[in-house]
This record gives C-alpha cells, structure tokens and sequence, in this order.
C-alpha cells in the first residue's frame, strides 16, 4: 500500500492512495488499512486536522473495512481481514497539518502518520454554479505542478548488491495465476509470445511454483502482488518465497504511487531484477535502488481482431473503471455524448475481472469492438500523467484513432502523428474534431497502426530485456541480438502539431473569459448535471481495472 510501513515494531498500515500535500477541495478522502502485529485489539482510529488559530477538528474513521489482501499479508493477525478503515473530512482553507492516530489496547490514542495539505478550496466555484471556471483554474494549477515533476531519464539501471547467478535465456518460464486479471494474463500471453517470436522456448505456467535452479532459463513472475497474494504465499512460508525470489525477474504493470505498486516494492529487493512496461515505473524502482529494466509492450497479431473488417459504426468508445475523476469528466460532458454513437463501458471496482466479470469484455469481444469503433477515448484513472500501454496498443492494433490527456512515457510514439494527445479539458473538442473531420481521424489511426506493426514489435522489448540482463549479469557489453532497441527508457518526443482548426478552437476555450461564458449560459440549471466527487471503496490485492 501507499507509505506501507511499521509504527514502534507494533503496527504496520498503508494508505490506498497518496495523499497530495496539495488539494483544490475541502472534502479529503482517506483510506487504507492497519493493523497491530501483535494480534492486540485497535479500539478506534481518527484524524486530528489543526488549522491556525481555528479549533482543531477530529474525524473518527470507519472502521472494519473487509481487506482480504491484507489478511494474506498477515496470516497470524486475526484482525487483519477487516482492517481496512475509511476517513472523509472537511479541511479549512489553508494550510492544515493532519496527524492520524491509533487507540491501542490500552485505549491510549498514539500519532502514526503526520503530513500538511494546503486546501484551495475551488469547490465553492463549483457549488456557486462555476464548475467550468472551477475546471480552469484547476487545470492552470495542475499544469504548473506537473511542470516541475521529473521525467524519467535514460540511465542504468541500479546494480543489485548480492551476487546473483548467472543464466542462458534459451529458455523463459512466465508465471502467473489463474485468480489474477485477465488484463494481466493478456499482458503474459503478449510477453510470451514476444520471446517464443525470437525463438526462445517459451512457458506460460499458472498457479504452478518456481523452480529453484534456473536450469538455462529466464523464469519471470507476473505482476508479483497477485502471484504473491493469491498463490505463491498459500503454498509456501513467507521466508521459501524469499529464496525463490532471487532467481527470479518480476513483470510489473502498476502505475507508481499505488497500493499494487507498493505491494510490488516490497518483495522486489529478493528479486533477481524488476521488468516494468512503463519507463515511469521503471525510475520509480530504481530511486528505490532496485535494478529495473524497461520491457516495451508491442505489437503481436493477437491484438488485434481476426475477423471481417467492420464499417466502424461506433464513434467513440471508453473502457475503463469508474474512479471520481472518470465519473465527473462523463457526467460533464453528457450532452455530447448523448448525441454520438458511443460504447462506454466501466468496470467496477472491487474485484478480480475474470471471464465471469460481465462488465469486463473477453479479448476477442473487445478486439471485435474497437475494430468497429472511431475513437478510443482515454481518460486517466488519477491525475498521474501514466501512459496506459496495454490499452493504447490494443486501441492502436485495432485501427483506432486514441485520443488521450496529457501523458508521460509514450516514446517512441509521437503524438498527435501516431495518437492524438491534449489537455484534461480539451478532450471533447478533439473528438468533436476528428469526429467533423474522418479523414484526419482515419490518418492518425493508419499511423498509428502501421508504425506499432513495423516498429514496436513484442519481440523487439523481449530482446532489449535479455540484452539488458545478460550485460548485468556478465558485468560486460554482449552483441546486439538481431531484434534489439535500447535497454533504457527513451525520452518522450516532442508532440507533433494538432490540426489548424483544432488547435485555433483550443486556443480560444483555453482563456477564463469563455469558461466563464460557459458557466454563465449553463446558469438556467444545466450546471446541476454535475456530480460531487463521490471515491471509489479502497482498492484490494484482488482488485485491476482495465487501465
């Protein structure tokens, strides 16, 4: 989980998200577990928010929140299955320090987490029926703190401290388990037959254990928080999972700053190394200083679908879990939607999707629908910038023209030339756009089909991955095999230009004037349309959306 870790060798606990140090709402939303590890009772959980010369506020947390992944976690906790605690609050205006205490078995309350959040409260523009205005001013102040973030550069990777045996990759073993998501089988299928395209002989093996010995093989782990959670550590002691994780590389797919993210980090320092498919990931392990390498998603024809062509009868289609963020982009912008033909699919959070999720489309359901579809429409999960490569591939291979918010990590793809890329608010202008405009739409789309077929092969980032291990292994540079790119993630290419009319349209909704002429005309009531933020439950170890 998000800042998991332990209080006085007494308490472990974790937050489902990170808590920004900066929020443009009042309402704050706290969830995450906690338990004592020594199996003593919590008698109660609050947070003390104090404000200046204001009188402190104290919220009492819900508590006893299901948390099946913690109780894998923590076997000998008899607590830790319904460990999981919820806090929602009002903060003031300002800077407001926050500490979150436990009462312990002697109902003594003890501060376990303390952090400041800065509350710039736009909401009130919002409730005063300036929600555009609200939006404007947000995205203003988002865009100046994304401006500071750090892109991932292209740099070595953090060497492992044990010495670690060295292998042959003539053979690679991929281990998954069958409770886990399908977007994660998905993901090892399309790694499998990365390597079984360069020749190698290649396994898929689910719920089966690792060998001990490598034996001349690459064994990987895929996505370690579910292998881990809900297979490895059923069938053997935490200190056996530990010994194998040392031969072993782990597949990981998490956006950083995540529970799942955190989960991984906590068993990748026993690994023989990370694989991440986003380089964003890829630098977060490594400031972690685990060795991490970039293992690039690509192309294989089981993308795409094996059908008849269809005539592409949907305009636009969205597939993804409903977060708050999604819901209030939707729930804004109801009135374009409803006059398209459109698919919107979300998936609840919640649980594991498996073939028995209904809401969760089949591969070939889904590769059958983008193959009929215009637009793929992304809409972040959060406001990380994370390029979602799974989706934009499966989008890309199916002749779609993606049309996504500003992201990070999306090299070799150049945007606005292989996808189309714009800010939050200027989504629906973009659709409108290439929606007015088929020709356009169906360029970018052929693009970007036709540079992932030819450029971005799976079997091209399988062969990066093995170049990149066997020159960590050896200690020295090896020949480049016949499919090679670079072992380190690439820097983003500058965006391309966006059409004339679309950016001139832009640049005119851009200014506060015509948010504020928006929320004005919208002044009859249209503005109620609009949702408050309403989070989602916590995420679990069982949960994936289709991201």
């Amino acid at each position: 989980m998000i800042g998991s870790r332990t209080f006085e060798d007494e308490f472990a606990y974790g937050f489902d998200d990170p808590i920004d140090t900066v929020s443009y709402s009042r309402a704050v939303r706290i969830s995450g577990w906690l338990v004592n590890i020594k199996a003593q009772p919590i008698h109660g959980i609050r947070l003390i928010a104090r404000n200046g010369l204001w009188p402190r506020r104290v919220t009492r947390a819900r508590r006893k929140r299901s948390r099946p992944d913690i109780a894998l976690e923590f076997p000998n906790v008899p607590d830790a299955r319904a460990s999981g605690f919820l806090i929602e609050t009002q903060l003031r205006s300002g800077r407001n320090q926050i500490s979150i205490q436990v009462q312990d078995e002697q109902k003594r309350w003890r501060t376990f987490f303390s952090t400041a959040i800065k509350v710039l409260p736009l909401d009130l523009l919002e409730k005063a029926g300036f929600p555009n205005v609200r939006d404007h001013f947000a995205d203003k102040l988002q865009h100046r703190r994304n401006a500071t973030e750090i892109h991932p550069p292209a740099s070595e990777s953090v060497d492992g401290k044990a010495e670690r045996p060295q292998f042959q990759a003539r053979r690679v073993v991929i281990y998954g388990t069958l409770r886990s998501n399908l977007f994660i089988r998905e993901v090892g299928e399309l790694v499998a037959a990365g390597f079984a395209e360069l020749g190698c002989e290649t396994e898929l093996l689910f719920d089966r254990l690792p060998e001990r010995e490598n034996n001349d093989a690459l064994q990987i782990v895929l996505t370690p928080h579910e292998y881990y959670n809900l297979f490895l550590l059923e069938q053997v002691p935490r200190k056996t999972a530990r010994e194998l994780s040392t031969n072993l590389v782990f597949l990981c797919t998490e956006q950083p700053a995540t529970g799942w993210f955190e989960q991984n980090l906590r068993w990748s320092c026993y690994a023989r190394a990370v694989a991440d498919i986003n380089p964003l990931g890829v630098e977060s392990y490594r400031a972690h200083g685990i060795r991490a390498h970039h293992l690039p998603l690509g192309y294989h024809e089981l993308l795409g679908y094996s059908g008849e062509k269809p005539g592409r009868e949907i305009d636009l289609v969205f597939l993804g879990s409903l977060t708050s963020r999604r819901e209030r982009f939707f729930a804004r912008h109801t009135d374009f939607l409803s006059q398209r033909n459109c698919h919107l699919r979300f998936v609840p959070l919640g649980f594991a999707k498996t073939e028995l999720s209904r809401s969760y489309l089949p591969a070939a359901q889904r590769n059958a629908l983008l193959a009929n579809s215009k637009i793929l429409l992304n809409v972040h999960y959060s406001d990380q910038r994370y390029f979602e490569w799974h989706r934009m591939l499966v989008g890309l291979a199916n002749g779609c023209c993606i049309i996504t918010e500003n992201c990070a990590g999306y090299a070799p793809l150049i945007p606005n030339r292989h996808f189309v890329m714009v800010e939050h608010d200027a989504l629906i202008d973009a659709c409108q756009y290439y929606l007015d405009h088929p020709d356009q739409c169906a360029r970018i789309a052929s693009a970007g089909a036709e540079f992932i077929r030819t450029e971005l092969r799976q079997a091209t980032g399988c062969a990066a991955l093995l170049q990149a291990l066997e020159c960590n292994d050896n200690g020295t540079d090896v020949e480049p095999p016949e499919h090679t790119i670079s072992a380190t993630p690439q820097s983003d290419p500058e965006p391309a230009g966006l059409p004339r009319g679309l950016h001139g349209t832009l640049l005119e909704r851009k200014s506060f004037w015509n948010a504020l002429r928006k929320d004005l005309l919208n002044s009859d009531g249209n503005s109620s349309r609009s949702v408050p933020e309403k989070p989602p439950p916590p995420p679990t170890a069982l949960e994936r959306q289709h991201r």
